[in-house]
């Protein structure tokens, strides 16, 4: 059994709602994986991060990012897209 989210982020995703996303499975014992295609979506997944780790901040957990790439099939393509495992400490 895979306990890891995957979470899609757009560049025009809510960073509020993503980060309640990312507590929610973080307090629920998952791991949480983010995957964005392109700048903007990048920019509001670690916007996101952030606003979760002061979430989290109250039961003495702290989140961090381990960036990397992955490609991504579309149906007229193949892109790259960055990935960002979400840590807890």
């Amino acid at each position: 059994m895979d306990d890891t989210t995957v979470l899609k982020v757009k560049g025009s995703s809510d960073c509020t709602k993503l980060a309640s996303a990312i507590s929610h499975n973080v307090y629920d014992g998952k791991k949480v994986t983010l995957r964005a295609i392109g700048a903007a979506a990048v920019n509001q997944a670690q916007k996101a991060v952030a606003i979760a780790n002061t979430h989290v901040a109250a039961k003495g957990l702290i989140l961090s990012t381990r960036p990397g790439f992955t490609d991504v099939l579309l149906p007229d393509a193949t892109v790259t897209g960055m990935t960002f495992m979400v840590i807890v400490s």
